[in-house]
């Protein structure tokens, strides 16, 4: 007689063999089809309850007249200071095709956060029949042209967003492109800076944030003009998350400052200093380039009294983003040629000495320091001033050395020593970031 167990019976005494064959099976499948119908659900109701539809944000193009250039494209070719492009017959076309590209820009443009909507041209042109245009600041006292009150104008933007169920509306106020070429006629290989003026509106048209973008190109031609356009529709939509994620104006502010310094990740830089035992010299310059966001490694060339400046080094920013001065920790090795000077005597008007037995002459020998310097940096937009102090250690003894067929003096020996390599130094640095958006 074959002896049967209860189920709990059989799962604490017997292996899960022992158990019948269609029992077995009946468990399996029922095992496996909990797992397969449970857990694909739980994640997949998770991940839909945590991500919320996009806003939408419906985007008003440029008015016609809100557009200015001395250069431009035309048919593959860039004309400057020349009105041919920009008559009466030929402006919305050269003005519509950067309007078109920029528009595109916003349409194409994938967010989680966002949806994009282009406004149609008819709806666009009975909003532009009334609008006019002011130069304002924003919250950050940013100059920009912002769009003048009109209730005519008010009352489409309304109705439009009304009809799309708009959560925002970013008009572009403003589009100048300027270049420093003076030819009248040239290729479309040229360095341009395109300036947009923009606000972003709630369905009440309050102000949410408005701002202006600089964007460089090396090509006039709007359809080159598109990885800059995407990197100003990502600079907007940062800038409208800021603006609804800030409780105040110190915080807004913070969070803005933090956005300029994330977009000087990795990027070239060139710099100009003055001062005193700088690492390239009384007056120098350098190029760098940041290694993410707070160091930066360089080299520069310059003059000073020590002859001619040149050596390498890196600059480290301390505290966390949204500072705005921050302090910097730098360290250089810089080499000196030397020189030789003179001091003291009497020159007459062509340059010649006429009293030769006052002049001390000292040769300043070349030598290698190690610059240590801290100070604070200043950050607008892609520009920064560093001001700083600190101490050059001589590699050797690069003291002056008296001629001594010239005048003895110790006061001018002095002051000859304070030229040699080494020593406190204090000065100022302008930093000129390469981004392609301010």
């Amino acid at each position: 007689m074959e002896k049967t167990y209860f189920l709990s019976e059989a799962f604490t005494r017997k292996p899960l063999q022992s158990l019948p064959i269609m029992l077995r099976q009946s468990l399996v499948k029922c095992i496996l089809g909990t797992i397969c119908l449970l857990f694909p659900v739980i994640p997949l109701a998770a991940q839909t309850e945590s991500a919320p539809a996009p806003k939408t944000v419906l985007v008003l193009g440029l008015k016609v007249s809100q557009f200015y250039a001395n250069v431009y494209s035309v048919d593959e070719l860039a004309f400057l200071n020349d009105s041919t492009g920009l008559t009466r017959a030929n402006a919305k076309r050269v003005i519509g095709t950067y309007n078109q590209q920029l528009l595109n820009a916003f349409a194409g443009f994938s967010s989680p956060q966002y949806r994009f909507i282009v406004v149609e041209s008819q709806a666009a042109a009975g909003i532009h029949a009334h609008s006019n245009y002011v130069d304002w600041r924003n919250e950050f006292k940013e100059p920009y042209t912002s769009l003048e009150s009109d209730s005519a104008q008010d009352l489409h933007m309304r109705n439009l967003m009304r009809a799309y169920q708009a959560d925002f509306l970013i008009s572009v106020n403003f589009y100048e492109i300027i270049s420093g070429y003076t030819p009248t006629f040239l290729t479309p290989d040229i360095r341009t800076r395109h300036t947009i003026d923009y606000e972003i509106f709630n369905p009440n048209l309050a102000i949410v944030t408005a701002g202006r973008a600089s964007l460089l190109s090396r090509d006039i031609r709007a359809a080159s003009m598109q990885a800059q356009y995407r990197n100003f529709v990502q600079t907007v939509t940062e800038r409208l998350t800021i603006a609804q994620t800030s409780r105040d104006k110190a915080t807004l502010q913070q969070q803005y400052l933090t956005l300029q310094e994330k977009r000087l990740k990795n990027v070239w830089g060139a710099g100009f200093s003055l001062g005193w035992e700088n690492p390239y010299g009384w007056v120098g310059a350098e190029l760098f380039r940041n290694i993410g966001y707070k160091l930066d490694i360089g080299a520069g060339l310059g003059f000073a009294r020590n002859g001619f400046n040149a050596g390498i080094g890196a600059r480290y920013y301390l505290l966390a983003y949204g500072k705005k001065y921050k302090p910097f920790v730098s360290a250089h090795l810089a080499w000196a040629s030397g020189n030789k000077i003179n001091m003291g005597g009497e020159e007459d008007e062509n340059g010649n000495q006429i009293a030769q037995e006052d002049v001390s002459t000292y040769r300043i020998p070349a030598g290698t320091a190690v610059h240590l310097k801290t100070g604070f940096r200043w950050l607008s937009h892609n520009r920064a001033l560093l001001l700083g102090g600190g101490y050059a250690i001589p590699f050797g003894n690069y003291k002056a050395v008296w001629d001594e067929q010239t005048k003895e003096s110790a006061s001018r020996q002095r002051l000859a020593d304070a030229f040699a390599v080494g020593g406190f130094e204090i000065g100022f640095t302008y930093l000129v970031y390469f981004s392609k958006v301010r």
